[in-house]
């Protein structure tokens, strides 16, 4: 069988390329998550989907180019659930000082993250921790859910005006955690992230460099190596 790779793809690209066969009348068996045909294939390879069709002995091939995936990762990031997730977020005052509402900031981002299918899913104190991806590089998203205070309840009622989101931490930064978490895992649904990580981690205290965010993980680090 020849094979050829299509960068970026996923598994609707799959389904799209089966269901094409099977509607030639071609049979299709699975093994080790690849269909195989003697002169038909679509699998999961590498670093996205492959998929070839022959056709009067001469092989066709599907590519996908640069412009299409990056089309692909903005229509992602253009999700209305990572909207309804800043909103969420900025709808808890969090604001550091005091510390208010942390529990139920991290236990947010605690729950998108595995509704998502993040690895690794955890809590360390009140910072929230994941990755999605294999190998071993990693790059990490780092950011926080404190937001500092508040000059009028109304600015936890988020609110949308044209292309604008306002309410307290919709810059500063509650909208760029959604985007790290929706971000990460739009590269991973394309199949981007099969030769390193992306490490999330969000924490609280930034506001004040108090001792609960990244001072926590920095201390626990280093009494592990110690």
């Amino acid at each position: 069988m020849t094979r050829c790779r299509l960068l970026g793809s996923n598994l609707p690209e799959a389904r799209f390329w089966i269901k094409q066969l099977y509607a030639e009348g071609r049979p299709l068996t699975w093994r080790d998550s690849v269909v195989t045909h003697k002169r038909s294939g679509c699998g999961i390879i590498g670093a996205g989907i492959f998929a070839i069709r022959n056709e009067r002995n001469h092989p066709k091939v599907v590519t996908l180019t640069t412009e299409q995936l990056l089309s692909r990762l903005r229509e992602r990031l253009s999700e209305p659930a990572m909207l309804d997730l800043t909103k969420r977020l900025i709808a808890i005052p969090s604001e550091n000082p005091p510390g208010n509402h942390y529990e139920e900031c991290a236990r947010t981002l605690f729950d998108e993250l595995g509704r998502l299918g993040f690895d690794d899913v955890r809590r360390e104190g009140g910072c929230v921790l994941a990755s999605v991806g294999t190998g071993l590089r990693t790059l990490y998203f780092s950011g926080h859910y404190d937001v500092v205070p508040a000059q009028s309840l109304d600015q936890f009622h988020p609110r949308v005006e044209g292309a604008n989101l306002f309410g307290r931490g919709s810059s500063d930064m509650k909208s760029g955690l959604a985007a790290m978490i929706y971000a990460a895992a739009a590269a991973r649904d394309e199949g981007l992230l099969k030769t390193g990580r992306i490490g999330i981690v969000l924490v609280p205290d930034e506001e004040t460099a108090g001792p609960l965010g990244s001072r926590d993980l920095d201390a626990q680090a280093g009494n592990a190596s110690g």
